[in-house]
């Protein structure tokens, strides 16, 4: 082998080299992407990875709202990633609770505003809703009288 040969052996071994540690870098920038996704995925869990809530018997989906009846309240609560779940006092509602309008009608209460029987108005989030209050205190807001304000 002359010199001139084993010149360029060698610089070809060097190349070789180099292309393995960019193979090798690349390999330690996707784990190390994999391993931060891994991670992040601990602290906000999705949904498929959360565990159900059992309460009074009813199962409620992780990481999800849900509401229930019990005696005269109706509990606005989220079942936690972790199993548990949380009720906020402020969001119950008292359903034993008629206020009589005097004629013999009880109000609706919605978004904690009391409305008297018959139609009204509210805008919540982007929508301006046209309701109707009825006589027993339930309330429905019609789809077509809709209004999206954004």
């Amino acid at each position: 082998m002359q010199l001139s040969d084993r010149g360029k052996h060698s610089s070809g071994n060097l190349s070789i080299y180099t292309g393995q540690r960019k193979i090798l870098k690349m390999i330690r920038v996707f784990l190390l992407i994999f391993l931060y996704s891994m991670a992040a995925m601990c602290f906000a869990q999705p949904p498929w990875l959360c565990r159900d809530c059992v309460v009074n018997g009813t199962r409620y989906r992780g990481n999800h709202a849900f509401q229930y009846n019990r005696d005269c309240n109706q509990y606005t609560c989220k079942c936690l990633c972790d199993g548990t779940y949380d009720c906020p006092p402020a969001l119950t509602k008292d359903l034993c609770r008629r206020v009589e309008t005097g004629k013999g009608c009880s109000v609706c209460e919605v978004e904690d505003t009391i409305y008297a029987p018959g139609r009204f108005r509210f805008a919540f989030a982007c929508y301006l809703y046209d309701c109707d209050c009825n006589c027993d205190g339930s309330w429905q807001c019609p789809a077509e009288r809709t209004i999206n304000l954004c």
